[in-house]
């Protein structure tokens, strides 16, 4: 079986709060597959944004060396050359996941027992894995900022997430926090940012309890948790985006409303001729031509009211 990496940072749903593992322990040791980070695409033309667009994809990358020292609770803690030395270290139930290119549940295995191991460990295909452990958490808020070839950083509202099946489902803007959490928030993205130099957008995902932050997990792209900026602030994350890796400036991404963003996942798509005639309501479809269940369709966005703080 090939090697595993190891972090206490997976989801936690409130229905399994007994099982808790504090901080961020990570554990990365190639698979028989590993690939070396130089060999990742440059898939943009800004240097400093190409050179990260294969990081990012890669949950095992040396970026989270970069960062880790500067991040709440981000302690490196060495190698795992298998999966038990993992869970270890982990605890159980957790989520084992393909280094590489996982996204919405893809990639994904979930051990609730010792039992579960060996079919999640072939689910890999001998590629380079994480395994998360679960820790406690009240909320995850996800943070879109940017960063511009000068340097400068401007940060959206933090969006509040929910997912069912391991899959966004909804992103609410305000999220439920302090604006002394929100202020954290904003400064571990700039710090992010900073750590790689990046140009252009990037989406940190959160767990938050009480006034603690912990990073779950970085997309150097513009996120589907940012979608909202479409119907919520005066520039969406795409435009801010460009602006970033073309050399424009930023522009100070201000909300003007409380908006909620619902993925349309499947067969959810059959609502849009109903959405398509309600007030307040940006429709977004993504011309796929087969609807599969779990594949998004699209999304909508509804404006809730004027922007609040809550």
């Amino acid at each position: 079986p090939g090697p595993v990496a190891a972090s206490a940072n997976g989801r936690l749903g409130r229905d399994t709060l007994d099982h808790r593992h504090d901080g961020i322990y990570v554990f990365f040791l190639p698979g028989r597959h590993h690939e070396q980070p130089g060999q990742a695409s440059a898939l943009g033309r800004r240097p400093r944004y190409h050179q990260q667009v294969g990081h990012g994809a890669d949950d095992g990358h040396d970026a989270f060396r970069r960062t880790h020292a500067f991040l709440p609770d981000g302690r490196w803690r060495g190698l795992a050359a298998t999966l038990a030395q993992a869970i270890a270290k982990t605890g159980l139930p957790a989520i084992l996941k393909t280094r590489r290119l996982g996204y919405d549940g893809k990639g994904q295995a979930r051990l609730k027992d010792q039992h579960d191991a060996p079919e999640a460990l072939a689910a890999m295909q001998g590629a380079d894995a994480i395994l998360e452990g679960f820790v406690d958490f009240d909320r995850e808020i996800s943070v879109i900022a940017a960063r511009g070839a000068d340097d400068r950083i401007a940060c959206f509202e933090p969006g509040e997430n929910v997912h069912k099946n391991g899959i966004l489902h909804t992103t609410r803007v305000p999220a439920a926090i302090s604006p002394e959490v929100r202020e954290r928030a904003f400064g571990i993205a700039g710090t992010i940012l900073a750590a790689l130099d990046y140009v252009g957008v990037i989406g940190v995902e959160l767990f938050a309890k009480g006034d603690r932050l912990i990073v779950n997990e970085i997309a150097p792209r513009v996120h589907n948790s940012g979608h909202w900026s479409e119907a919520g602030a005066v520039i969406d994350q795409f435009e801010q985006h460009i602006r970033a890796v073309a050399g424009w400036p930023l522009v100070d991404p201000v909300r003007h409303s409380d908006v909620e963003m619902t993925n349309l996942i499947g067969d959810d798509v059959d609502q849009v001729p109903g959405i398509a005639g309600e007030t307040g309501a940006k429709l977004h479809l993504y011309g796929k031509a087969e609807t599969r269940a779990g594949r998004k369709m699209g999304h909508v966005t509804r404006i809730l009211g004027p922007a609040t703080d809550r």
